[in-house]
Order: structure tokens, then sequence, then C-alpha cells
């Protein structure tokens, strides 16, 4: 995959992920950040949800929210930086949200997609020239 998003930050989601991310979001934001870390199948409720769940009450969650966006595309080898991150999570929440999940979504679905590390060679392993 390249260095951009799958998906568009307008991408038009599945009707399900559009409700959530309208009403639901720490479900969203939990399921993503799961999903980020690995875990194929998480639970709608998470340690993340109720995270973000209390950046919201605190009046946090777009510091929450440009992190976790910083860490996917540092994960993913996504071009961008932190203003458009940051601008995205202060202003446009639903459209940051919406793009995170269908990246995670889309990169758990094909693992080759995800940057791969070129080998290293051990030391032990190398010939020496004689």
């Amino acid at each position: 995959m390249s260095n951009e998003w799958t998906h568009g930050f307008c991408a038009v989601p599945p009707c399900s992920l559009a409700c959530e991310s309208c009403f639901c979001l720490c479900v969203v934001f939990g399921r993503t950040h799961e999903r980020s870390r690995g875990n194929i199948e998480p639970e709608s409720v998470n340690l993340a949800c109720l995270c973000y769940t209390v950046g919201c009450i605190t009046g946090f969650f777009p510091l929450i929210l440009c992190i976790e966006r910083q860490r996917i595309r540092k994960q993913y080898g996504i071009e961008g930086g932190v203003c458009g991150d940051c601008w995205g999570s202060a202003c446009c929440m639903g459209n940051v949200l919406v793009q995170a999940e269908l990246e995670t979504v889309a990169r758990a679905q094909n693992p080759a997609a995800a940057p791969q590390e070129p080998y290293q060679t051990v030391d032990a392993m190398r010939y020496a020239a004689q």
C-alpha cells in the first residue's frame, strides 16, 4: 500500500459506522484503538473507550484523538503532519474517527499492506572475507 490513507477524510462509511460515529464516538474510538494494536475482533466497550469518554467529559477528547491519529499514521507509514492531525481532531472528529476505523479495518483484512521492515542481518551470520 502507498503512504496515503486507504479512505479519504470525507469517505462515506457504512450506515452502521456512520451512526456509531455520530452517537457512540467512544465505541468507535475504542474499537479502532484495539484493532490498530492487533486485536482483530475488539470488544465494543474497552479501556480505550472509557478513556475517550473521560476525555469527552473533561474536554481533552481532541488531544486524545490527535495522538491516536498520529500513532496510526506512524504505524502504517502514512504521510501527514501534526497540524493536520490536530485540526482534523479538533474540528472534524467524526471524520477522523471514521477514517481511522476504515483504515484499521482495511489494514487488518490485508496484513501484507502494512509496511514491512527490511531484513537485518545479525553480526554472527556475516561472512568475514579472508
